[in-house]
């Protein structure tokens, strides 16, 4: 992994978040200095159907809520990331992965993916499919 200068990684913070912790944990552990984290809060989560503007109050409750969550499961899994290398964004995620990415000048871009199984073939998410359309920055999915 010495090749990668930054690295953003993706979590979603499902139940299979711990799973792709711990993989990338494995392959980056010697380069901890070199992760950046980012956890996207969906808009549709945020403002379910026809749901007023929220009130910055809440917004930001919202962001910490995500915040600690995300540093819990980091923690958990042996990550020492410093705080001013996770984010917390908020949009749709693949979209503001990749504007992440782009933002950091990123090498790669490390996200779980989440496979649809069908038969003979295994089709990444609907998330990881969108991240490897038009990303500057090299990606890896990871199964989980």
């Amino acid at each position: 992994m010495a090749i990668f200068n930054r690295l953003l990684l993706a979590i979603d913070l499902s139940p299979d978040s711990d799973l792709l912790l711990s993989r990338v944990w494995k392959i980056c552990s010697e380069q901890m200095e070199r992760v950046h984290v980012v956890h996207v809060l969906r808009d549709d989560a945020v403002f379910p159907g026809d749901a007023v503007a929220m009130l910055d109050v809440d917004l930001r409750r919202l962001h910490d809520q995500a915040f600690i969550r995300l540093n819990t499961a980091l923690v958990r899994n042996r990550f020492s990331v410093l705080p001013d290398q996770i984010y917390i964004k908020m949009g749709e995620p693949a979209t503001e992965i990749k504007r992440l990415a782009h933002d950091l000048e990123a090498d790669l871009v490390i996200v779980g993916s989440h496979n649809r199984k069908g038969g003979w073939m295994s089709l990444p998410g609907a998330t990881t499919n969108c991240v490897l359309q038009g990303i500057e920055s090299d990606v890896m999915a990871v199964r989980v």
